[in-house]
């Protein structure tokens, strides 16, 4: 009941003065200037501007609270609040590793005993995922594989080479 008055706070207020609604959810940074320039010009970009950025807030909001990902980045939005759906960056990124079904790798990657950055945390993921697709490459190359399948540089190749083949039993110039 709380989250639902405190969104129709918001919501009044964006509607009088939307800068101060913006303010509210993403600090004084990039996205409450782009609002006051917005109010300046015209009142009315600047309210849907402020119930873009407010809807988007509370919609990444409801998902982390469900403990799925918010997402990624959205266009016209830099605050990291409203991006992350208030959550911090790292509630994020185990989030996105508990959606993709990866597990941190024990080794040199937890950054809660290394004091990383979890900048430097998303990095390692990124090279688990690597090294993941690396190993599913080798796994396919042993099977018999030559290199991974399914791509659309081999089905064009596959494609190519058929009408190729086509072509030349039509006219005769096969290896028959």
């Amino acid at each position: 009941m709380r989250g639902f008055m405190y969104r129709i706070c918001l919501t009044v207020i964006n509607i009088f003065f939307p800068p101060l609604a913006v303010a509210m959810l993403c600090g004084l940074d990039h996205d409450c200037l782009v609002n006051c320039f917005l109010f300046l010009l015209a009142v009315i970009p600047a309210h849907v501007h402020g119930f873009y950025i407010s809807c988007t807030y509370f919609h990444r909001r409801h998902k982390v609270k469900k403990g799925r990902w918010p997402g990624g980045a959205k266009s016209m939005i830099r605050s990291r609040n409203v991006i992350n759906g208030g959550a911090s960056n790292a509630e994020v990124d185990a989030l996105w590793r508990k959606e993709n079904g990866l597990e941190r790798e024990s080794s040199g990657m937890d950054s809660a005993k290394q004091g990383d950055s979890p900048r430097q945390e998303k990095h390692g993921s990124n090279m688990h995922r690597h090294n993941s697709r690396q190993q599913q490459d080798m796994v396919q190359r042993q099977d018999g594989q030559l290199g991974r399948t399914g791509t659309n540089h081999s089905r064009r190749h596959e494609a190519a080479r058929t009408r190729t083949e086509e072509r030349m039993a039509r006219h005769g110039l096969g290896y028959t």
